[in-house]
């Protein structure tokens, strides 16, 4: 065997390296591939899930403003999952961001290089605007729920301009119900806060359309690119910035373009917007323009420029990737003249070439990267949404079931405070006759009527000298009417506790058109058998007849003592003698006083009962026409936090080399 030369050992060491770096190359792509693969699976199964929830979501027959919103999130979720998995075969999307009037709607019609979005006007806040290339000339909406609608230009401007006049007008009615009915509430901001909530909800139009898809193709970067004009940063609701999450419209971004001003480049907006929108997150994948160089060089020169590149850097950090100075306004004047220098000075070309260097060609990795941000965003979105839901609808389950014990606790106390009352009245009453039974000399003047045969007078002292029959009449009338008075007073206590709401710090009265209140209703009933105290001439009968048995009624107590009045004189037919008298007055007091006690307290029990059962009653109504119905809380926790779990649990699978090199050899 000959010795190896040293060119071959040259010739072995380069086709060892060449098959490894072929090997890395191979490793690489199906990295991509294989990364690309799992996500799409990842977010199908998502979308199973969610699809799932919604079919469950879909028994419980709820109307509720939390259920809606509930099953709502879900949907809306569902979609944006379903959209990143179909932007994934569609071109690369640049968004564009930057407050209003900083010359966003400019800068999108120079990368359009036509004028197709709206200039000077305020920024729309309620969707975004997708500018593609297209066969057809028509344009699409896109819905909340991820359905299209298809209409000509005209037919879509004219639609989207009477989707505009109703977001304008539902927003000026909430405007003057909010400040009318914020004078009240001048001095609690929580309140404040719930009550611009409500009249949101309940006045103000939200449009279901959160895309508009225009067809655009003049521009050389249509052949990759869809430009996305969103709506303006820090816009106003009610007299307020309330800013939707920013996540919800730039985390399926290919890249970003973010519009800075060159005049206020330490604007407080831009900086706070960048932290809600998470850029880290994202990848990084945002170019900067600071637009309006030109009024910057014509007053400071080259220096100002460098000066307002170097500020922003330093405020900004390494949000961008890259930072171009720009004017759109010249671009776009250059444009209109076909004028080469003026494109040239506007910094467009340097623009057009970040876009192609940082967006294009490093495009399916930044789709990969931003779809896995967004499918985690997402993920934890529903989680959020899920808990969120899950705390409120225990947080209010244990509430309902708090009050449903403290009422049961208050009427408990009630009813015996109302026994203890009757109970006084009558020792009282039965321990003034019966030291009137022991007075031996009336006894014995009623013994000699008797004998005299005077039975009949004989009778009427004993019905109104000794029992006073007038007086037990009045004790058992006000017994009562006082017992009625502090079951409408518990009544009256409960009656707005019983009410449920989402709002922890507002009036109910004041929530008007709350669907909360639907059972208010009850309330009418409630108020009809209560709002009387019974008398005992005229009330009982009608009392009895709504509540009570006739064994309760005060006719048949005060017929105990009728009952006790002839056997007293029935005794005196058979000549019983004075202590004869006083044992058979004494347990005809007694039966009187037992029954009349048994009656009363039985009939205040009963309208106790019947208070606490409506209460009850109105109190899961209110929680069902709020939430859902109390019996299926149980039910409904256990399947958000199946879902919760569920997201929780699965992750994309990350490829590890070992695997990769494994197959890539094999092949």
């Amino acid at each position: 065997m000959g010795d190896i030369t040293p060119t071959e050992v040259k010739n072995d060491l380069w086709t060892s390296a060449s098959r490894v770096t072929s090997l890395f190359r191979k490793v690489e792509r199906k990295k991509s591939e294989l990364d690309l693969d799992s996500l799409i699976s990842h977010i199908k199964d998502r979308i199973t899930e969610l699809d799932v929830l919604e079919k469950k979501l879909s028994k419980y027959d709820s109307v509720s403003e939390w259920f809606t919103d509930f099953n709502n999130a879900i949907i809306d979720l569902k979609s944006k999952f379903t959209s990143l998995v179909e932007d994934l075969n569609d071109a690369f999307s640049i968004f564009v961001v930057g407050k209003g009037k900083f010359g966003k709607s400019t800068l999108v019609n120079v990368l359009l290089q036509e004028e197709k979005a709206e200039i000077g006007i305020v920024p729309k806040t309620w969707k975004i605007d997708i500018f593609k290339r297209s066969s057809e000339n028509v344009v699409k909406l896109k819905l909340r729920d991820g359905s299209l609608l298809i209409m000509s230009e005209n037919e879509a401007v004219k639609f989207l301009s009477d989707e505009e006049r109703k977001i304008k007008e539902s927003l000026e009615i909430a405007n003057s119900h909010f400040k009318k009915k914020g004078i009240k509430y001048k001095n609690d901001p929580k309140a404040l806060r719930e009550l611009k909530l409500h009249f949101q909800r309940e006045l103000c139009y939200f449009s279901p359309v959160v895309e508009v898809i225009w067809p655009a193709s003049k521009g050389p970067l249509m052949e990759n690119f869809k430009i996305v004009d969103t709506p303006g940063l820090a816009q106003n609701l009610l007299a307020d910035d309330v800013r939707s999450s920013l996540l919800d419209y730039y985390n399926k971004a290919d890249g970003v373009i973010w519009i800075l001003n060159a005049n206020v480049i330490d604007e407080k907006a831009s900086l706070e917007a960048l932290k809600d929108l998470g850029y880290d997150v994202l990848g990084k994948n945002i170019i900067c323009v600071i637009n309006r160089i030109d009024l910057i060089r014509k007053v400071q020169g080259e220096d100002g420029v460098s000066r307002v590149i170097e500020k922003a850097m330093a405020l900004y950090g390494d949000a961008f990737q890259s930072i171009i100075p720009m004017s759109a306004l010249q671009a776009l004047e250059g444009i209109r003249r076909s004028d080469e220098e003026l494109m040239r000075e506007s910094g467009m070309p340097a623009l057009l070439t970040a876009i192609n260097d940082l967006f294009l060609k490093k495009g399916e990795q930044l789709r990969y990267t931003s779809r896995k941000a967004a499918s985690a965003i997402y993920s934890k979105e529903l989680m959020n949404i899920c808990k969120s839901q899950l705390d409120e609808l225990n947080e209010k389950a244990e509430i309902l079931r708090s009050l449903s014990e403290a009422i049961s606790k208050d009427c408990r106390e009630l009813q015996k405070s109302i026994t203890l009352d009757v109970s006084n009245e009558l020792l009282r009453y039965s321990t003034e006759v019966r030291q009137r039974i022991s007075d031996h000399a009336l006894i014995l003047r009623i013994v000699k009527l008797e004998d005299d045969g005077k039975a009949a007078e004989a009778a009427d002292l004993i019905k109104h000298v000794v029992m006073r029959e007038r007086e037990i009449r009045k004790i058992l009338e006000r017994l009562d009417s006082r017992s009625i008075g502090r079951i409408i007073k518990l009544a009256d206590h409960w009656k707005k506790k019983t009410v449920f709401s989402r709002y922890n710090y507002l009036e109910i009265e004041d929530v008007v058109g709350e669907r909360t209140v639907a059972c208010a209703g009850d309330f009418g009933d409630f108020d009809e058998v209560f709002s009387k105290t019974p008398r005992f001439a005229d009330g009982m009968d009608k009392f009895a007849d709504s509540l009570l048995s006739e064994e309760f009624s005060l006719k048949t107590i005060a017929g105990v003592a009728v009952k006790g009045l002839r056997l007293a004189i029935s005794a005196l037919t058979r000549g019983m003698r004075a202590e004869d008298y006083k044992k058979n007055l004494m347990s005809d007091l007694d039966a009187l006083t037992a029954k009349a006690t048994k009656s009363l307290n039985s009939a205040s029990s009963l309208k106790i009962d019947y208070v606490r059962k409506q209460l009850v009653q109105m109190m899961k109504g209110s929680f069902m026409n709020t939430y859902i119905e109390s019996k299926r809380v149980w039910q409904f926790s256990k399947l958000i936090q199946d879902a919760e779990a569920k997201v929780a649990k699965v992750r994309v699978k990350e490829w590890q080399v070992e695997e990769l090199m494994e197959i890539c050899v094999i092949k």
